[in-house]
């Protein structure tokens, strides 16, 4: 029995279903594939890098993996260490839950898209199937447990079919900087799955190691302005009638100063994105809040670190 699985499971079982990210074939049929890509080169650039893409998909009658993920080719130093860096964050979304370790790292470096992805696919599949198919036990028993002291005949539950959906993608690229995404979507029997995500990277292809000091230490008051400017337009999609003035309605935070998100906000073609994740500072439903923030007035709150990056 796998406890980080099974727990979120039954954590999440009691509440009332409200639909999966995507509907599924609960046929009982197995089905394995691997797929290597072409190499694809990021246009115009001459620095762009050169990426290689490489998928698993497998799924049975308890549960469905897939894994898409676009790293770096190339044998410099600055690939290496973008590639050596994804792969290490690809194993904490697949293989870690908080500090305990479900199953173990992949060990044979990061040179191999396609051996490690098929690696983390098989690991995660096993593990995934064998909690959807515990849970799927106890329900059972539950079902009996509860028709039994009613005096009834038992309804035997469907088959809560778990699913792990995982993407890395090379989001944007310049001659200073690239941008790769990871965004993990996850069901496990509740009411609905959970996505977690780092909507965006930052790294620098001088060294080919993670930029994160965007802002400068007093940027969090200076601009609230800004922030709930972005915010405003986010939530205006869902309420037209959110205003600066109605927008502490639609949150979830102590005070009225809103933090910054915990993951670091990453540059765009048009600015500076920031995206908070589910729960941050609102409710589910309200999703992601992201907003992007335009460089000419983002940058005055820039450290001189992040101006030289950009080019600013």
């Amino acid at each position: 029995m796998k406890p980080f699985y099974l727990f979120l499971a039954m954590a999440v079982s009691a509440v009332a279903s409200c639909g999966n990210k995507k509907a599924t074939d609960v046929s009982g049929t197995v089905s394995d594939s691997l797929t290597v890509t072409d190499s694809v080169t990021v246009e115009a650039a001459p620095t762009a890098l050169v990426t290689t893409k490489s998928e698993y998909k497998k799924q049975d009658k308890y549960c469905e993996v897939s894994l898409e993920v676009e790293w770096p080719e190339g044998n410099d130093i600055v690939t290496a260490a973008i590639r050596k860096d994804l792969l290490k964050r690809i194993d904490s979304y697949l293989a870690l839950e908080g500090n305990t370790r479900c199953f173990a790292a992949y060990k044979k470096g990061d040179a191999a898209l396609q051996e490690a992805v098929t690696y983390y696919g098989t690991q995660t599949f096993k593990l995934l199937s064998e909690s959807s198919a515990e849970n799927h036990e106890i329900r059972i028993e539950t079902a009996r447990e509860i028709a039994e002291e009613q005096g009834e005949e038992p309804e035997i539950p469907e088959i809560a079919r778990f699913s792990i959906d995982l993407d890395v993608d090379k989001e944007y690229d310049t001659e200073r900087y690239c941008v790769f995404s990871i965004e993990k979507y996850q069901y496990s029997g509740g009411a609905h799955g959970m996505t977690s995500c780092n909507a965006g990277t930052t790294y620098n292809k001088a060294d080919g190691k993670v930029f994160d000091k965007f802002l400068k230490p007093s940027a969090v008051k200076a601009m609230q302005p800004l922030i709930r400017k972005g915010l405003v337009e986010y939530f205006s999609e869902q309420d037209p009638n959110v205003t600066n003035a109605t927008l502490n309605d639609m949150l979830q935070i102590e005070g009225n100063t809103i933090p910054l998100p915990i993951d670091t906000p990453y540059p765009s073609e048009e600015g500076l994105v920031f995206c908070y994740a589910h729960y941050e500072i609102a409710c589910y439903a309200a999703g992601r809040p992201t907003f992007c923030i335009p460089y000419n007035k983002v940058k005055p709150y820039l450290t001189a670190e992040a101006v030289a990056l950009l080019g600013l």
